[in-house]
């Protein structure tokens, strides 16, 4: 494949707080005559993301978030995996986060990185394997190549989901469109800050997986809703287990099941990482990444059952072009 061209779109509520996504486009490797930076400001992320690829000139176009720290390979590792599929239409690699030496914020990187915390879906937070064929379980919307034409043709995001707007698209393409995942096609980006801000973090994980199966519920995964057993499973257990007769008990196994395979899995990352002191802090977050996705899930049934339905998401975006592209697609 020839140098193609690329379209780099970032997103936030305003230009200032975009600036680590925008400086670490300007270290990009790749030359600068082919590719441009488009910022969407605005408050829909959905249908910011949309009305930027409508005014991009890209062969491609490049999802970052605003506080995505793209590597300076990045197009260059895109452009291996079309080495091994000369027409995927869309591309992604994990979101890394940046070196904590704070344990806390080291742990939550060890919990999505692991089996035990995220499943099959540890490969956005963490490289996994060879280039190869995927699809949305493996790819995240911080770090994603599509094309254009493939993402005109199917119409771009659905501008009534956030998050989880790019799991639906991908689910909706499949069948028709090349998917692939490189593991060194890798962004950066900082975990959250406070545990409240990890709680919250996943109560919105759970709820937008929630609602884009009611957008789009041919795609359900069953897999999405073990949290949710677990989240009724642990409420339910101080009132089950106060009735104190024997069968009643017998219902407390699972928690000591569910609690032995969190230390081990605790062991397993502390043990991987030779950081010894993140032992506790894994093992609440393990546990606070399950409860709360799933407790989230039940927000998102709220939401969708008990709210009144109310307009559409704001209109109102702003199209910014922070550097143009000189050369452009024949």
């Amino acid at each position: 494949m020839n140098d193609p061209t690329f379209s780099f779109i970032v997103i936030g509520r305003d230009e200032q707080s975009c600036q680590i996504a925008l400086n670490s486009i300007n270290r990009i490797d790749y030359p600068r005559e082919l590719y441009e930076i488009l910022l969407a400001i605005g408050n829909c992320p959905s249908l910011q993301r949309n009305s930027a690829a409508a005014k991009a000139k890209g062969k491609f176009l490049i999802f970052l978030d605003n506080d995505s720290s793209a590597d300076h390979r990045l197009l260059r590792q895109y452009l291996e995996a079309f080495h091994y599929f000369p027409n995927a239409s869309v591309v992604g690699g994990p979101s890394l986060y940046e070196e904590q030496s704070n344990l806390f914020l080291f742990a939550i990187q060890c919990v999505f990185a692991s089996v035990f915390g995220t499943g099959p879906y540890r490969s956005r937070y963490t490289p996994i394997g060879r280039i190869r064929l995927s699809g949305e379980q493996e790819l995240i919307l911080c770090n994603l190549l599509i094309s254009r034409e493939a993402f005109l043709k199917h119409k771009g995001f659905n501008v009534n989901l956030y998050p989880n707007e790019e799991n639906e698209f991908l689910n909706r393409i499949q069948n028709s469109e090349v998917i692939a995942y490189h593991p060194q096609a890798i962004v950066f980006r900082e975990p959250r800050k406070t545990f409240g801000d990890f709680v919250r973090q996943m109560i919105n994980y759970g709820a937008g997986r929630f609602k884009h199966y009611t957008v789009n519920h041919r795609y359900l995964n069953l897999f999405f809703f073990i949290p949710l057993f677990f989240t009724l499973y642990i409420l339910s257990l101080p009132f089950v287990l106060s009735q104190g007769d024997l069968f009643y008990l017998l219902y407390g196994i699972p928690i000591f099941i569910y609690i032995w395979f969190n230390i081990a899995a605790s062991a397993f990352s502390v043990l991987s990482n030779k950081n010894y002191k993140t032992f506790f802090y894994t093992f609440l977050l393990f546990f606070t990444c399950h409860f709360f996705y799933g407790f989230g899930i039940l927000v998102g049934f709220y939401r969708y059952f008990a709210e009144n339905k109310v307009s559409g998401p704001s209109t109102n975006v702003d199209i910014r072009i922070i550097k143009e592209m000189t050369v452009h697609e024949s």
